[in-house]
């Protein structure tokens, strides 16, 4: 998936560190459903007042345990 910037285009799957909004749309979730899952996972950092995803730490989360942390995010929500 490609995202188009002010600056350029680039693919999320070359980027380390995505935005909120960027790892929304890699994980095909909204950006609230995003962050909730990325605390889950333990792959949110925070730098200043930025928040950051690391991508190449949660890709090497199985998907079985992804599908399940995404499905207690979604009972949490409720």
């Amino acid at each position: 998936m490609k995202i188009k910037n002010v600056r350029s285009e680039y693919r999320l799957d070359e980027k380390r560190f995505l935005s909120l909004d960027e790892f929304g749309a890699y994980a095909g979730l909204g950006r609230n459903n995003a962050r909730e899952l990325a605390g889950v996972c333990e792959v949110l950092i925070k730098i200043k007042s930025r928040l950051l995803i690391d991508r190449i730490k949660f890709d090497q989360i199985p998907a079985e345990k992804v599908e399940e942390l995404m499905y207690e995010v979604e009972l949490s929500q409720h």
